[in-house]
């Protein structure tokens, strides 16, 4: 059984004798707050009211900690005790803010995004996508989502997975990691990430032999800040060029690719001519960019991190819906509550110089 608020909270309440109204009444909250808990319909339960909730229905330590997790918290070890109930201490689960987004559950908005992209890649020949913008504008965190959920386990309520009418493989291929920027080693990883075998002597013609003779899956080609691939002196015009070549779908092959930069196709097309490895490659893409979430994304977002109805209409008018400012926010915003600090509308303004690029 998952271990989600729906399935626990019934059994706890059931287990203390008590009625939803009494339970209500000792917490402070509506008895519809109880029926909406019960029902899992509240995705991100402010922690106060659950460790309220624990204490009424006097649960030992296990069950405090069992109703915890299944609210998206988690309990110390070694809870402290006073007037026989657990003074937990818990920590939410914060927003990520200083590295890419990595689970499909922790992921918001990009909707439209989303199905144009999937739309390109469920038609018999794929279409090839870049993805442009900023630095910190979430290309990174977009591209994981893409490649994992299809078989993500954990997800919210209502959010889709079935995007794909096939099963695909996948290709990440990190250019700002070293090891991306050597021909062999790049070209070994791709046969890698694709279950293929690779050549004693992996040069691009045996490179591709092997794609066209032996790849039997339709497949995506993910390729995060290419512009830094672009630079590599290893990377030169016949590797860009066999690229070119393999987004044509040689031999009944169906290969897409997915590139993410701060630059748009044409001016990648641009600097590549300027580096003397000009390549057709760089103009098969259909460019998507990255701008800030809709009102009701960043709504869905903030709500789902705890955020009250106040504070989330604050952050919107006063700052937008940029989904980095939004997750810095929200880790002010939930920290000043745990520490009962009073300054953080000033701490969250200050974001607009920290980010002011992306106001501009």
């Amino acid at each position: 059984m998952e271990l989600t608020l729906e399935n626990v909270l019934p059994r706890l309440i059931r287990k203390s004798g008590l009625k939803d109204i009494e339970l209500a009444q000792k917490i402070g909250v509506s008895k519809a707050a109880i029926s909406q808990w019960k029902k899992g319909a509240v995705q991100h339960p402010d922690y106060n009211h659950m460790i309220k909730l624990a204490q009424a229905l006097s649960l030992d330590t296990a069950d405090t900690s069992l109703l915890l997790h299944s609210a998206g918290y988690k309990m110390v070890k070694e809870p402290r005790w006073s007037d026989n109930h657990p003074v937990v201490m818990v920590y939410q689960t914060v927003p990520t803010t200083t590295t890419s987004i990595r689970r499909p559950v922790d992921f918001f908005g990009r909707t439209r995004v989303l199905e144009e992209i999937f739309d390109a890649w469920n038609r018999p020949v794929f279409e090839h996508i870049a993805i442009t913008g900023g630095k910190r504008s979430g290309k990174t965190s977009l591209l994981n989502y893409l490649r994992d959920i299809h078989h993500a386990t954990r997800l919210r309520a209502k959010q889709y997975r079935d995007w794909l009418s096939e099963d695909l493989q996948w290709v990440y291929v990190d250019f700002r990691y070293a090891k991306t920027l050597s021909l062999e080693k790049l070209l070994r990883h791709i046969l890698a990430e694709l279950s293929l075998p690779a050549p004693d002597a992996c040069d691009l013609d045996h490179f591709t032999e092997i794609i066209e003779d032996q790849l039997t899956a339709p497949a995506i080609i993910l390729m995060d800040d290419i512009e830094f691939g672009l630079e590599s002196e290893a990377l030169d015009q016949r590797f860009w060029n066999t690229m070119r070549h393999l987004a044509s779908s040689p031999a009944g092959k169906r290969i897409g690719f997915c590139i993410t930069s701060r630059q748009a196709p044409a001016q990648l097309e641009a600097r590549a001519a300027e580096l003397g490895k000009p390549s057709p490659f760089f103009n098969v893409f259909e460019r998507k960019t990255l701008g800030a979430l809709s009102p009701e994304e960043a709504e869905e977002f903030l709500t789902h991190m705890g955020i009250t109805d106040e504070d989330s209409i604050w952050f919107i008018d006063k700052l937008g819906t940029w989904p980095v400012v939004l997750q810095e926010c929200c880790k002010i915003r939930l920290n000043a509550q745990k520490y009962e600090e009073q300054n953080w509308q000033a701490d969250c303004l200050a974001l607009k110089e920290t980010y002011a690029y992306l106001f501009s």
